[in-house]
């Protein structure tokens, strides 16, 4: 074993951890851990085949003990639900114009052997259905 030395600094953000870990001034490793199960912080891909339902967006979901939230459109619409204990969520939000718009979505942890745990699912409106691929972060 080296004569150097590992400095890790360590912040907690409700169930998320950032590490970072250096040598002597070098980054190694920062990522975010769960501190417990799938809680914590998620981002990725929402996307939809139908060009009528927009572009590719980058949503977030935070997911508590028993409790999600999820932005899908980086707006201010937000998928609030449950999770239970084998990693299944589900919820809704209502909003938008008039209260015209309602948003279901129904996902799952999954863990992939080359990717890590992954949130997939389906996030759909009245018209549109979106695909949900998120990952830690």
């Amino acid at each position: 074993m080296s004569n150097s030395f590992f400095l890790c600094f360590g912040l907690a953000l409700s169930s998320l951890a950032l590490v970072r870990c250096a040598t002597v001034g070098t980054v190694i490793a920062q990522r975010p851990l769960a501190l417990a199960g799938d809680q914590g912080r998620w981002v990725g891909a929402v996307r939809s085949d139908d060009a009528m339902c927009g572009p590719q967006r980058t949503g977030v979901m935070v997911i508590g003990p028993e409790e999600f939230a999820f932005d899908p459109f980086q707006g201010t619409l937000t998928v609030r639900g449950k999770r239970d204990d084998g990693g299944s969520l589900a919820g809704t939000a209502s909003g938008g114009a008039a209260g015209g718009l309602t948003l279901e979505f129904k996902g799952r942890v999954v863990t992939d052997p080359a990717n890590g745990q992954q949130i997939v699912g389906v996030l759909t409106s009245r018209r549109c259905t979106w695909q949900v691929d998120l990952h830690r972060g």
